[in-house]
């Protein structure tokens, strides 16, 4: 346990949790720069309040909140690459925020010389930066894509990748369902799909924003919240993923799911011709 320090030494207190807990040092500094913007927020209406890619990293790579479900994304991958034929190649696809996190637990489980890992990242300093640490794995590419625009033009077709790993990419999203749905298009058919994702927490919608409210649990009848997990796989079943099996781990939900076996059911829907 954190030692007391003075009520009104707040710099004193930051030390002491920095020495004595120094893995969970991402969650207050999430919520320091939070709690810095709130009041312009509030006043200005400034809802810009994510994060930045540095300390995203930090969050989804250490923090005990959250590290856990990225060593479960790994650990999920591990034995579909073992099983995987000899004669083809694994293509991989990362999407969503710890690029570096769960690039760094993927390269060990992948079958060494016969994979393809693809990383995209919406941020062009985010993809450079990416880029350069992982500039002599000559089997990853990372691509620079905003998926709800036009991923094919990056040089990402549709059905193209055995297994898709979404790493928090959701929760940032103003659409998670599109956004879903637009990864999901670049699965081949029947292809793996694991997910991590935020857990619904009012401390999250601090840190982040107002979720857009795609898995947000409703309350139950007494006014506690309902569990976030069938909420969740709700969304995936809306984005076409067929058997998702969500269960909560540390502060994330972790998902698995396939596919759809046709690319025709992973697409949006399109609206109904007019009657004449």
């Amino acid at each position: 346990d954190l030692q007391p320090a003075d009520a009104g030494d707040t710099a004193a207190a930051w030390r002491a949790a920095v020495e004595q807990h120094p893995n969970m040092l991402a969650e207050p500094a999430l919520l320091g720069r939070a709690g810095r913007r709130l009041a312009p927020t509030l006043q200005d209406g400034d809802a810009d309040v994510t994060p930045g890619p540095v300390l995203l990293e930090q969050l989804l790579d250490a923090a005990p909140s959250f590290a856990p479900a990225s060593d479960a994304l790994a650990a999920a991958v591990a034995p579909i690459a073992a099983a995987w034929p000899t004669d083809r190649r694994l293509r991989v696809l990362v999407f969503g925020a710890g690029g570096l996190a769960i690039g760094r637990r993927l390269l060990p489980v992948l079958p060494a010389g016969r994979f393809d890992l693809v990383l995209v990242q919406a941020d062009e300093a985010s993809a450079l930066q990416l880029s350069a640490r992982f500039a002599a794995q000559t089997d990853v590419r990372v691509v620079c894509a905003d998926l709800l625009a036009s991923p094919v033009a990056e040089g990402l077709a549709e059905q193209n990748f055995d297994l898709l790993v979404g790493v928090f990419a959701l929760r940032t999203s103003a659409d998670p369902l599109a956004m879903l749905q637009a990864a999901v298009r670049l699965a081949a058919p029947a292809a793996p799909v694991l997910l991590a994702e935020f857990a619904p927490a009012a401390w999250l919608d601090l840190a982040f924003g107002a979720a857009a409210g795609a898995w947000e649990p409703a309350a139950t009848v007494d006014g506690s919240p309902s569990p976030a997990e069938p909420a969740f796989a709700a969304l995936l079943q809306a984005a076409g993923l067929q058997v998702p099996a969500v269960h909560r781990l540390a502060g994330a939900l972790v998902a698995t799911a396939a596919a759809p076996a046709t690319l025709r059911l992973a697409q949006q829907p399109t609206a109904e011709p007019p009657r004449r």
